[in-house]
């Protein structure tokens, strides 16, 4: 019932690293759960979200509110802010060689609200994925749509709440993005070395993407295309 996690890492917009540590209560309802940032640039975010899940056949629904408290800046110049969503989704069981739900609908909504006038004003995002069965059996299509918008006309912003165009790193302060992808199983191995390395399945990914990032009154536009190779494998039986 309780998670805990830390660790070193290089983030985006930090060359520096920081040092990250999670902490989250799940014998409780609703989940509660703390995430800290620390480096030169700090960030706190305490959330509590409610997670709803009913069944009927081999259909899923599930509908999870939350809500959060979140902290970030430097030494006296920080932003405080209060967000909060909610998450539907629609998904068709999935048998363990299938890579995704064939059929599958997820819609996320939220929004944040500036308590502490820092400057990064108020925002709203949204984001769409549907899945859908491909040509062969195991295959699966994935389309994706997000926007984000915030009232603020400086630097200051958001950490982006929707996905953006794979290879795309750039932060700002308004987002769009579209991303398809098509997934489909290589082979199933079934084996490897003894009990060190066992091969359960290598599959791969085709996707394209593109998006914009607005920055003060300049939009950035990108795009991406390319290929993934993965594989889901236990190592000493993990």
């Amino acid at each position: 019932t309780m998670v805990l996690s830390a660790g070193y890492l290089i983030k985006e917009g930090n060359d520096y690293g920081i040092f990250r540590v999670n902490a989250e209560y799940r014998g409780w309802w609703p989940i509660i759960s703390f995430t800290g940032e620390f480096g030169n640039y700090k960030r706190l975010q305490g959330m509590v979200r409610l997670p709803l899940n009913f069944s009927k056949k081999d259909i899923n629904y599930s509908v999870m509110p939350h809500i959060s408290y979140n902290f970030e800046g430097i030494a006296s110049l920080n932003s405080q802010n209060i967000q909060g969503g909610v998450t539907f989704a629609i998904s068709k069981y999935k048998n363990s060689l299938e890579l995704q739900n064939k059929i599958g609908l997820i819609v996320d909504i939220g929004g944040a609200k500036e308590i502490n006038n820092y400057g990064v004003g108020d925002m709203i995002y949204g984001n769409l994925q549907i899945n859908l069965p491909g040509i062969f059996k195991c295959d699966g299509f994935s389309l994706y749509g997000g926007a984000q918008l915030a009232n603020n006309n400086n630097l200051l912003g958001y950490n982006a709440m929707i996905m953006k165009p794979r290879g795309v790193t750039l932060a700002g302060t308004d987002y769009t993005t579209i991303r398809g992808s098509y997934s489909f199983p290589i082979c199933y191995p079934d084996g490897g070395v003894g009990s060190i390395l066992y091969f359960k399945r290598i599959y791969g990914t085709l996707f394209y993407d593109y998006g914009s990032i607005g920055i003060l009154n300049y939009i950035h536009n990108g795009s991406s295309m390319g290929a993934e190779l993965k594989s889901d494998f236990n190592f000493l039986r993990l």
